[in-house]
């Protein structure tokens, strides 16, 4: 797992952004495609949560967008498809809200 990514302020909490439960591994609040975009460019770095509950580092590589059904995904570096908002965090986000 690379976690020497770049942690950038991030201005998510002051609007509202995720925010981790302690101990949980989602955010409580997801972003919609729109928040999203408007607070973070293509290459931000993020934490995202696996179907497993694994834990991975890694960047996006697209603009956030909704599915047909709403749901706000994002494509990620190393994966194929979007994956949604609600297991994306973006890590300076991740770094202010530990500690």
């Amino acid at each position: 797992m690379d976690t020497t990514l770049d942690r950038e302020r991030c201005d998510c909490a002051k609007v509202g952004g995720p925010a981790l439960h302690p101990g949980a591994a989602l955010p409580r609040i997801a972003f919609s495609a729109e928040e999203w975009n408007e607070l973070h460019k293509v290459g931000t770095p993020v934490r995202v949560t696996l179907d497993d509950g694994r834990v991975w580092y890694t960047r996006t590589r697209s603009e956030a967008w909704n599915l047909g059904h709403g749901q706000p995904v994002v494509m990620l570096e190393g994966k194929s498809g979007g994956y949604s908002l609600a297991r994306v965090l973006c890590a300076a986000c991740e770094a202010s809200s530990v500690g």
